[in-house]
């Protein structure tokens, strides 16, 4: 799979104006900095920032494109000194052991056969540290983040692209399923600072599957997670563990079996 470090002019102009002006309260009003982003990368680069009719398949139909197409370009134009010096800082030292780790990644993942064929590390000098998206946008799968010289984060990245390459399985409608089953268990399975940031069950369900695969790839700290709220994880990553102890036997197992075969397991639990 390929890799490639890129700025968005989009992502950072959207960036810079979420934290820096007023002009974007009425965006903060209508959803999740998220479903914006998607927008904004979704477009062709400022400034000849377009909209024809293409948008990404999680977007529901909105009726703010037009309004959101002008006051990005506007507010590009009127701050297009500092995002293209922003633009021009690609450099990470994540890039380096982040092709290592993804091929483990994917080694882990057996017979499953992401949709992507590539994958784009893309800094977010606006962001902030610590935070992360992972958009999938046709065949690319996006790591956005905010590079911090004192910690390395390729961990956030294995975690941000985990998001893309499993996309599929947790849009399947007998997954969707599943995790709707499941929903019974969520503040068993759950605790009160964890839902705060995922506030909905098939959020919630999907950061323990893929923060529990990126820690066996990257060895990131699982008490610095359960701090985050996550008390079940070392159930999860036993259930990981054991997984790829079996796909060593059964080289046809892939990481969708896994996740259904896990569904499976909790749903059997609602009911004790």
């Amino acid at each position: 799979m390929r890799t490639s470090v890129k700025t968005s002019i989009n992502l950072l102009t959207l960036s810079h104006a979420w934290n820096k002006s007023d002009v974007f309260d009425l965006y903060k009003e209508k959803g999740h900095f998220a479903l914006f982003m998607l927008e904004a990368m979704s477009r062709s680069d400022l400034p000849s920032f377009t909209y024809r009719g293409r948008k990404h398949p999680l977007q529901k139909s909105q009726s703010w494109y037009a309004a959101f197409d002008k006051d990005l370009k506007r507010y590009f134009s009127e701050n297009k000194t500092v995002i293209l010096k922003a633009a021009k800082r690609t450099a990470c030292k994540e890039a380096k052991r982040f092709p290592k780790q993804l091929s483990r990644l994917l080694e882990t993942f057996g017979k499953y056969k992401p949709t992507c064929t590539s994958v784009t590390l893309t800094p977010n000098l606006f962001g902030v540290p610590g935070e992360g998206y992972g958009p999938l946008i046709g065949k690319t799968a996006y790591a956005v983040f905010t590079p911090d010289t004192k910690k390395d984060q390729t961990w956030l990245m294995i975690h941000e692209v985990c998001h893309s390459l499993l996309l599929p399985v947790f849009q399947s409608a007998d997954v969707k399923r599943s995790i709707k089953k499941t929903m019974p268990l969520m503040e068993k399975w759950s605790t009160k600072k964890f839902r705060r940031y995922y506030p909905k069950w098939e959020w919630l369900i999907e950061e323990y599957f893929i923060h529990t695969i990126e820690q066996y790839v990257s060895g990131s700290s699982i008490s610095e997670k359960m701090s985050w709220g996550m008390s079940r994880l070392p159930w999860f990553i036993d259930s990981w563990s054991a997984f790829q102890s079996r796909r060593k036997i059964d080289s046809d197992l892939s990481v969708e079996k896994w996740v259904r075969e896990t569904l499976s397991s909790m749903e059997k639990s609602v009911h004790k």
